[in-house]
């Protein structure tokens, strides 16, 4: 990778690595890393490593606005916390690249779109973007006609990408021009087959930040699953759905799905994503793991069950994708009365809190990890598990 800012921007953060092969002798080091870190639990243990792309491979990225004199300049935080110019990103995906400087030379040309403008969050795939303009005042009724005006030149510029859509934000304040999402297509090999499946990621909602590795570990999971356990009269769990990215693909593999998340805007994508989809089986949930824990558990009734009942599921395998504070001991424990679980990982630390439990009553079958993060020190992981029998 070519960057001209390596030695000063902290974006990635992976620094101590010099001359060639720097992805691959980073990654290595993180693989050997997250193995010492769970080396209790891994003896013996198959172990897969997926790395990525080294360039054009990030679909989320957010930059500071720098303001001097009449000019405005995209900045990183740097390695000793001071602002560092950026003019050019290598890890972001190819569209966020090409519309990169033009969006900032347009910005620039209007005092209404850059003034008062403290950062720009972009959200892409490779035929679509999605561009939030951050700002710390009021954005006044001209705001939005300079911002239509803007939004025409860009696509003119960048006349390969299908849509690009503008959001203006304030506090208290969100403006809109044509739709809040982009849409994503991830082609997925299930059972020697490949799936189309059609993702909308939402503005402020989390998605997977690197589609490459995303793929990788919904075919890692889902071939875990689909190497032990036989479809009939088998229920699927999941808590922290999000917006469906793991949830359908692996509905394939259930009679029914079961799948909860808190969030009110990711709950709103995966509706419109198992619609999308046209998946059938899929019962989707708002509510927190502590609280589906004490219905499954009947220990307290909610209304929002009024529709669902809760014994007709037949429950073999619960997936988890928590944050990076991991399962906690109450939801560990809880997972612990499942055949099967599936945990996938962001934080290598919590996971293996996590495991002081889960290692109590089950025994991980298979581990991976993936470079969702190149150049930086996090590391996705995911592990299989199946209940020790007595």
């Amino acid at each position: 990778m070519n960057c001209l800012q390596w030695e000063t921007c902290g974006g990635c953060s992976f620094k101590h690595f010099k001359g060639g092969d720097i992805y691959e002798r980073q990654f290595a080091e993180k693989c050997r890393d997250f193995r010492e870190i769970l080396c209790t639990f891994l003896q013996d243990v198959h172990f897969t490593a997926f790395s990525s792309p080294h360039h054009s491979f990030r679909a989320r990225a957010e930059f500071g606005i720098f303001h001097k004199q009449d000019k405005i300049f995209y900045t990183l935080r740097g390695l000793e916390n001071q602002p560092v110019f950026i003019q050019h990103c290598e890890i972001v995906l190819q569209p966020i690249q090409d519309i990169f400087m033009p969006l900032l030379e347009y910005l620039s040309l209007q005092k209404i779109l850059s003034q008062h403008l403290f950062g720009v969050n972009f959200l892409a795939t490779q035929t679509e973007i999605l561009i939030t303009l951050l700002y710390h005042k009021f954005l006044k009724p001209e705001w939005e006609e300079s911002a239509k005006q803007l939004q025409v030149k860009l696509q003119k510029c960048c006349s390969h990408l299908h849509s690009i859509h503008l959001i203006g934000r304030s506090r208290k304040q969100k403006i809109a021009l044509q739709n809040e999402f982009i849409t994503q297509t991830l082609q997925v090999k299930l059972n020697q087959q490949r799936y189309d499946f059609v993702y909308r990621l939402y503005e402020g909602a989390f998605s997977q930040p690197n589609s490459f590795m995303n793929v990788k570990m919904i075919e890692w999971v889902a071939k875990q699953i689909s190497q032990t356990i036989p479809i009939q009269n088998s229920d699927l769990l999941e808590l922290y759905c999000g917006l469906g990215n793991f949830t359908f693909p692996l509905s394939r593999y259930f009679q029914k799905v079961l799948a909860t998340e808190v969030s009110r805007v990711s709950l709103k994508a995966a509706i419109e994503n198992c619609h999308l989809n046209h998946i059938q089986n899929t019962t989707l949930v708002r509510m927190h793991a502590e609280d589906l824990q004490a219905a499954l558990l009947q220990k307290r009734i909610f209304k929002r069950f009024s529709d669902i009942n809760l014994q007709d599921f037949h429950f073999s395998t619960l997936f988890v994708d928590p944050p990076r504070a991991g399962l906690g001991n109450n939801i560990a424990t809880f997972a612990t009365t499942f055949p099967y679980i599936a945990y996938v990982s962001c934080n290598p630390r919590t996971m293996l809190q996590d495991l002081k439990i889960l290692s109590q009553t089950h025994r991980i079958i298979s581990c991976a990890v993936f470079d969702q993060f190149p150049y930086t020190h996090h590391l996705e992981s995911a592990i299989w598990l199946q209940k020790i029998k007595d």
